[in-house]
């Protein structure tokens, strides 16, 4: 199997999901990756530029195991002119909204513990950061 084509196929169900869920909430969201993979933003709603972040648990390193890694970088340059990030965290069903001025790293770590601790619970399908 090509790994660039899995994926990609991966980036596009998750960007369809929150395109899909978007919709459901009726926020009325434009699709402008779906066909243009060359776009900075995947999605934008309500003039709000938005990054679909999908990861799969990472096992290959044992402190890191049961975590999930977001890249919010393209070839090593952060990534500018996003609103929002959307991180879907796969394996266990989880969605995050970051404003993405919060996002101060090139990549970032969600840990079981962080889960567990609700490091990020505000963010956790916080949909309303959207209709602001």
């Amino acid at each position: 199997m090509n790994t660039k084509n899995h994926n990609n196929e991966i980036a596009l169900r998750g960007e369809k999901y929150i395109f899909e869920k978007l919709k459901e909430l009726g926020l009325n969201p434009e699709w402008v990756a779906f066909g243009n993979r060359s776009s900075l933003a995947d999605i934008i709603v309500n003039n709000k530029k938005i990054d679909v972040k999908i990861s799969s648990i990472v096992n290959y390193c044992s402190y890191l195991k049961g975590s999930y890694r977001f890249n919010f970088h393209h070839h090593g340059k952060k990534q500018k002119g996003i609103d929002y990030f959307i991180c879907i965290c796969l394996d266990d069903d989880l969605i995050y909204v970051f404003p993405s001025h919060l996002i101060r790293k090139k990549t970032m770590m969600i840990t079981p513990r962080m889960i567990k601790r609700g490091r990020y619970a505000y963010f956790l399908d916080n949909w309303d950061l959207l209709k602001k």
